[in-house]
């Protein structure tokens, strides 16, 4: 069996091809589907993702947040300075480094992540009606394996690939 990032085990130009668009389409569907589900006075896509982030990952530096968002760190300082100034979030000092700062997640942010959580898995678990468990299963296994080796063959030491922590969620 070949090694991961074995050249010899790559794929077509064809193939990358389908599935960056398969993968685009979905990406699309699954934004216009979390929209039929906002509400009013809802934050933004960015600040919803970064509610849902913080409210998973837990306290974490700003950069992180930069990166799994996939922003440079003005617009992530603008949008933390934002869902701070609504109570949503907090700065604190980074315990393993007093230069630093770790952001958290209020009452409040925390209240809001779980009710933008549950009506995602809900968009979600009413767009998927015709399939059965074994089969959406099997797509999240094929999902994680492609996930897996995308992240791995991109890792890199320089400070635009995200670290493994950030890519979870």
């Amino acid at each position: 069996m070949a090694e991961l990032g074995d050249p010899s085990m790559s794929v077509s130009e064809s193939t990358a091809d389908e599935l960056f668009t398969t993968l685009s389409r979905f990406h699309r569907l699954l934004r216009w589907g979390f929209r039929t589900a906002q509400q009013e006075g809802d934050p933004g896509p960015a600040a919803q993702m970064t509610l849902l982030f913080l409210r998973r990952q837990g306290p974490s530096r700003a950069k992180e947040l930069a990166l799994w968002l996939g922003i440079d760190k003005a617009p992530a300082s603008r949008l933390v300075a934002d869902l701070e100034a609504k109570g949503l979030l907090r700065r604190e000092t980074d315990p393993d480094d007093a230069r630093s700062q770790r952001l958290s997640l209020t009452e409040d942010g925390v209240e809001l992540a779980l009710q933008l959580r549950a009506r995602r898995v809900e968009v979600v678990r009413s767009s998927l009606t015709g399939l059965d468990d074994a089969t959406v299963h099997a797509t999240v296994a094929a999902m994680e394996e492609l996930m897996t080796t995308i992240q791995q063959n991109l890792s890199g030491d320089d400070d635009r690939t995200p670290p493994s922590r950030a890519l979870r969620g």
